[in-house]
């Protein structure tokens, strides 16, 4: 599948084992549903089990996980090495 807009979907008890999200992208600027200020809503995964999932090459700016922002958590966890 190709050139999909799930905005504003919620999908309820869904089965993803074996799928990848490739080239996830906001909308840009032409397209029917672009804010040029830039603010959407955000993405959310709630009561899911997301165990033997990967992030690879990808722009994790405002991504939390329960209330806590990985970048920054990522960012300290680096601070501490020597």
């Amino acid at each position: 599948m190709q050139h999909a807009n799930l905005s504003h979907a919620v999908i309820d008890h869904v089965h993803l084992y074996g799928t990848e999200f490739l080239n996830i992208v906001l909308p840009q600027e032409g397209d029917g549903n672009f804010n040029p200020d830039g603010q959407y809503k955000p993405i959310i995964f709630r009561n899911s089990n997301l165990s033997n999932m990967e992030i690879i090459d990808c722009d994790i700016s405002g991504l939390k996980i329960n209330g806590i922002l990985i970048e920054e958590l990522l960012r300290d966890k680096e601070g501490g090495r020597q």
